[in-house]
């Protein structure tokens, strides 16, 4: 019957160590998860404050070429009025010119040419201007 104790205790202290064991590895487990568990979400709010971040600078960069943007066309617009300008002296210059041609005209062969010439680089001033005036509009 001594006998038969001793068993009973060994199997009961046998039984004891594997529950203590399994209760040791269920512990383990759950701090496992739990550890996964805050890794994510530490992970997650990183995550959503690189976003922001981002989120952030994207808008900054859009505020930044807007102000561009308007600074252009402000530049744009004071390109057209100097364009502008440019274009009503030489058409001034060319009736001038048109003007001098009918009013005196030339005897020699030499004026006639230089006025002939003049006319041809005022042409040739409008009609380069004529591309950059188009796509203005």
């Amino acid at each position: 019957m001594v006998q038969g104790n001793k068993k009973k205790l060994k199997k009961m202290q046998l039984h004891e160590l594997v529950q203590q064991q399994q209760q040791l590895w269920e512990k383990q487990l759950q701090e496992e998860l739990l550890l996964q568990y805050v890794q994510q979400q530490l992970q997650e709010q990183l995550l959503q404050q690189e976003r922001e971040d981002l989120q952030l600078h994207v808008e900054e960069q859009l505020r930044h070429i807007e102000q561009l943007l308007e600074q252009l066309h402000d530049i744009g617009q004071g390109l057209r009025v100097r364009v502008y300008i440019s274009f009503v002296g030489i058409l001034i210059t060319y009736i001038k010119l048109v003007e001098l041609m009918v009013e005196k005209p030339a005897t020699s062969e030499l004026p006639k040419l230089v006025m002939l010439l003049a006319l041809l680089f005022v042409l040739a001033f409008v009609a380069s201007l004529y591309k950059p005036l188009i796509s203005l509009f």
